[in-house]
């Protein structure tokens, strides 16, 4: 490895080091069909874990995960629309939840939670723009 190349790794290690008790923590983005039951392992479709360095367990801690779950998910489903064709997979969004959560779904709403430091989930307020249907394994849009 250059001295150069050294230099650049060992000061970006240095930046992500925890400072002032903060440590590495785990902001984690869920999204559920909420319709029926709440946060329960039947309504839960998917989670993304991101890894946030230097910071702690507090309400500007929980502010920044929860905005940066919506500022994901509404990036990844365009602006929370299930008929938006993913181009990493080429299927709609609403199709992606239905291969996902593994059960028939008539007409339910479909919520992103934020979690961070192993607390209780919160909801972000963002929300899909349509209810999701799975039918025999098939988005069907109930609009």
């Amino acid at each position: 490895m250059k001295s150069k190349d050294l230099l650049l790794f060992l000061s970006l290690l240095v930046l992500c080091m925890p400072r002032d008790g903060a440590v590495f923590q785990q902001c984690v983005c869920s999204v559920y069909a909420s319709n029926k039951g709440g946060l329960v392992s039947t309504n839960f479709i998917r989670d993304k874990k991101h890894v946030i360095p230097r910071l702690g367990c507090d309400n500007q801690a929980r502010d920044m995960c929860a905005g940066l779950c919506r500022y994901r998910f509404s990036m990844r489903t365009s602006g929370g629309n299930m008929l938006y064709i993913s181009p990493k997979v080429g299927i709609t969004v609403g199709q992606l939840f239905c291969n996902w959560i593994g059960r028939e779904v008539i007409n339910e709403t479909v919520v992103l939670y934020s979690e961070i430091c192993r607390e209780k989930p919160s909801d972000t307020g963002f929300k899909m723009t349509q209810n999701l249907g799975c039918v025999s394994g098939n988005f069907v849009n109930f609009e």
